[in-house]
């Protein structure tokens, strides 16, 4: 090596990756951690059941993630079995158990597409694409009168809503807002009276659309991080 080239690299300064941004959003009705490593176990009330409810929320966040994610796959799931995203979280549960589904998801992510996990602050999405939605349920599904089939519609609903808030359009990283589920609820109640064949997670951008129209008009609270708010320290 040259004297000249031995000097310009000693003397080049060191190049340092950014530091992430931390972009708050609104993981809506992620279990814990601790929860769904109870169920794991067989422990608690029906564990069985709250197992498939706590496994539909994941579903219905990589669901969103294929509709509004950076990932260039547009069907993380593929045709792989529950068990394959499940473990994943299992493995990051028990190793953080004081944190909650949603910080796990990044891995589960970056393990089913095989691309690097990606950092919380993205470019928010605000296209269209044609994705994978891996949730069968219609309107019809919905209007049963089951109420453990309702419980866990409602569970992949949120987890959808959860990939929205953090990589849809909603800049505030919390398109529904802090609201109660009735709120939620009584919308889809509503948008599928008139679309009864329709697939669930198309009434998710109505609903998004009505509780930006109602906050504007002051008949619910603000979006955006409240300072009751338990946040991931992920």
């Amino acid at each position: 090596m040259s004297l000249l080239a031995a000097t310009f690299l000693a003397s080049a300064p060191v190049v340092r990756p950014p530091e992430p941004v931390v972009q708050h959003y609104r993981a809506s009705m992620s279990p814990s951690c601790s929860e769904w490593t109870q169920a794991n176990k067989g422990e608690g009330p029906d564990p069985e059941i709250a197992k498939l409810i706590y496994t539909g929320w994941v579903r219905g966040y990589l669901s969103g993630l294929n509709v509004f994610g950076p990932y260039q796959t547009r069907d993380i799931i593929g045709g792989r079995a529950p068990s394959s995203y499940s473990s994943i979280v299992d493995e990051y549960c028990a190793r953080h158990a004081d944190r909650i589904v949603a910080d796990a998801m990044d891995s589960v992510a970056s393990a089913l597409s095989g691309e690097p996990a990606i950092p919380v602050a993205r470019e928010k999405f605000t296209g269209k694409r044609k994705a994978v939605v891996n949730w069968a349920s219609t309107c019809a599904d919905w209007q049963q009168p089951n109420k453990i089939a309702r419980m866990g519609d409602r569970i992949v609903l949120h987890g959808y809503l959860t990939a929205h808030n953090r990589f849809g359009p909603d800049t505030d990283g919390d398109a529904t807002g802090r609201v109660t589920g009735d709120v939620v609820e009584g919308f889809v109640d509503r948008w599928c009276e008139g679309h009864r064949e329709a697939l669930l997670f198309l009434a998710v951008e109505p609903l998004v659309e009505f509780m930006r129209t109602e906050r504007a008009a002051g008949r619910l609270p603000p979006n955006g991080r409240y300072s009751t708010d338990v946040v991931s320290d992920r």
